[in-house]
């Protein structure tokens, strides 16, 4: 059986508008992992500002468990706290926050895909999207 590896990774992002990518770090108290302006983007790629923390990938059997280190890195003891500094900041930038969970497995030995009640209420609260990233190798 060969280990999969996950990744969990945060964003902050806008299409409409260029916004401050330190004044969200700063307000966050979290430096981030990747920062983008729509201004680096080729002219024919649809561009966005992006501002995004994530977890290094790592083998892991269970998705959640990577989830929450994430959100302790975004949030620490004070889920609800950061989730109202994340809306603010999406509101003020007309931004949007989503979450993406990365997944690297051979076939037939995925990890454990749950998302614990925390962590939903945390995604909701900030008004994310979860997305999930497959890849399946033979």
């Amino acid at each position: 059986m060969i280990v999969p590896s996950v990744k969990a990774i945060f964003y902050i992002t806008s299409s409409k508008n260029e916004f401050d990518l330190g004044e969200v770090s700063r307000r966050l108290g979290v430096t981030p992992t990747r920062t983008r302006r729509k201004a680096d983007f080729p002219p024919q790629a649809p561009a966005q500002t992006s501002w995004s923390l994530e977890v290094k990938e790592e083998n892991a059997f269970s998705v959640g468990a990577v989830l929450d280190k994430l959100i302790r890195r975004l949030a620490g003891d004070y889920p609800l706290e950061a989730a109202k500094k994340i809306v603010r900041l999406c509101e003020e930038f007309d931004a949007e926050a989503s979450l993406e969970i990365v997944i690297h497995m051979q076939s037939g030995d995925s990890p454990e895909v749950r998302l614990f009640s925390a962590q939903l209420l945390f995604a909701a609260a900030i008004g994310a999207e979860i997305g999930f990233d497959l890849y399946c190798y033979e």
